[in-house]
């Protein structure tokens, strides 16, 4: 397949019309037809729906599944003009959810680059659900999830749990041990950590309740809880990395917030990267046995 037919179908879509994406392709629009129709001769299905005095573009379904396909055909693409540079280097994927890119990894990666100065490593931050999918397909090496799910080809491991905890502003008005009577979901900074948990402030909160906000990215958490009784709930290697850098309470509870387990994720069938996989685990698993030391979680491998 023609990288330029690709470009040329994406500029259709984008402007609306042959005409227009001639014109900022710079070509004629019947050099443009002609490649949408290698295209479609190649793929062996009409990709626009072409009707007389029609100005607009209208995408078949199979132009549409196509155009969804366009965003992994770059990436590829990307990645196969530049496979030169990395030819002398071995290419290793890493998924994990943003809670571990931001609290547990990036020591983690730099004591193994350290040694392992060949490796071009790569990092994505999949969900859980898509990891496996990634793991399978191999796109990705290794991948840190919270859901432990059967696969004939994905190898699925205990790693770690640890006990969700709440904080608040350095000038909130809670106590230091925590009533759950002392919540307000109106505060809630609420981000859905793992299945368990989202079921557990179901129970506590009820099945429609509305937080102040619900975040996916750790990052965010700290500048929010500024304003005064927000709150939070999140895993305590979270807690602990907040309460190193920013003026936030880690408060102890009355009651019992469900645990999070951590599973670690490569394909059963490892060739060449076997020992790249085996190496990165015991630098993680060195970095959690320090973790255990200081009571921050619970080692499970």
């Amino acid at each position: 397949m023609n990288n330029t037919d690709v470009i040329a179908f994406s500029e259709v879509v984008k402007q609306g019309s042959f005409s227009k994406a001639a014109e900022k392709l710079f070509i004629t629009q019947s050099a443009l037809s002609s490649k949408i129709k290698n295209l479609e001769e190649e793929l062996d299905c009409k990709l626009f729906y072409r009707r007389k005095g029609v100005r607009y573009v209208e995408l078949t379904k199979a132009g549409k599944d196509f155009l969804n396909l366009i965003d992994r055909w770059n990436k590829l693409w990307f990645e196969m003009s530049n496979i030169k540079s990395t030819v002398s280097d071995i290419s290793f994927v890493v998924s994990a959810l943003n809670s571990i890119s931001t609290s547990l990894l990036p020591q983690v990666f730099l004591n193994f680059l350290e040694k392992n100065d060949k490796v071009f490593l790569k990092t994505e931050d999949l969900s859980s659900y898509a990891s496996y999918d990634a793991i399978e397909n191999r796109t990705v090496d290794f991948a840190i999830v919270v859901d432990q799910r059967y696969s004939l080809n994905v190898s699925c491991n205990p790693l770690f749990s640890e006990k969700m905890v709440i904080i608040s502003g350095n000038n909130s008005s809670f106590s230091d041990k925590i009533d759950i009577s002392e919540l307000n979901p109106s505060k809630f900074i609420y981000c859905p950590w793992f299945l368990e948990f989202e079921q557990w402030c179901q129970v506590c909160f009820g099945k429609s309740f509305k937080p102040y906000i619900q975040i996916q990215i750790v990052h965010q958490i700290d500048f929010i809880l500024t304003n005064k009784d927000c709150w939070c709930i999140v895993p305590n290697t979270v807690a602990q990395m907040l309460a190193k850098k920013s003026n936030i309470r880690v408060h102890e509870t009355n009651f019992n917030i469900p645990k999070r387990k951590i599973f670690y994720l490569h394909s059963i069938e490892n060739r060449y990267e076997n020992h790249i996989i085996t190496e990165l685990i015991n630098y993680l698993k060195q970095e959690l046995i320090e973790l255990e030391k200081n009571g921050v979680l619970e080692c499970n491998f």
